[in-house]
């Protein structure tokens, strides 16, 4: 089985990519954080799995290039595709009505726009497998809550997005899935015995809730 996680370098990426690769699978990891990535990378390989087996691709996916290389690559390298991971996201701990444009663009681009375009270029291929999708959601998409307005919208989208998308690929038995946790103990969240404990660029990045 062939797993491709985008935004597998921290958090629930990583333990996704962890879980995977102990279940023998073939993972595709990307993230824009090299040393992070190629540090899960070595860990996955540390549960067995060769190191040919592992590629990882470093680059931001709100760049439709470095989208279409990197399903592209997967799929040269290992000749098929099992399961797309759509996992990465963005937060931005400000109240609704002070959120700037650019805030509200970036966050959606990433959490609702990323998810949508990725799975367009691997569904010709799940076809093939029979695969699956898997959306990284939030139960903030099904709850508002002050300070994650935006946030709170791209995840029900994301949700709802996984509905349609799974009416449409049931009858070529693809099967599409969101996971819906709540915070989890990430680089930011948990670790340092806070919420939101860290810099503002380094929060947007590492949030998982």
């Amino acid at each position: 089985m062939l797993l491709h996680s985008p935004g597998a370098s921290a958090g629930l990426g990583e333990g996704t990519a962890l879980h995977f690769a102990k279940n023998g699978a073939k993972l595709a990891l990307t993230g824009r954080d090299k040393t992070r990535l190629d540090d899960v990378a070595k860990r996955c390989s540390n549960c067995g799995i060769p190191a040919d087996d592992i590629r990882t691709h470093y680059g931001d996916l709100t760049d439709a290039a470095f989208r279409t290389a990197t399903i592209e690559k997967t799929v040269a390298k290992f000749g098929r595709l099992d399961v797309l991971v759509n996992n990465a996201g963005l937060f931005f701990p400000v109240e609704s009505m002070r959120m700037s444009e650019t805030q509200y663009d970036q966050a959606m681009d990433l959490n609702m726009k990323v998810p949508f375009l990725l799975s367009q270029l691997a569904v010709p291929n799940l076809e093939k497998t029979q695969g699956n999708i898997v959306n990284i959601s939030s139960l903030f998409g099904a709850k508002a809550t002050p300070m994650s307005g935006i946030y709170c919208i791209s995840k029900a989208a994301l949700d709802m997005f996984t509905q349609c998308l799974a009416l449409e690929l049931a009858p070529k038995n693809v099967r599409v899935n969101s996971v819906n946790p709540g915070f989890v103990p990430t680089l930011i969240y948990g670790r340092e015995g806070s919420v939101l404990h860290g810099k503002d660029d380094e929060i947007q990045k590492n949030v998982d809730i």
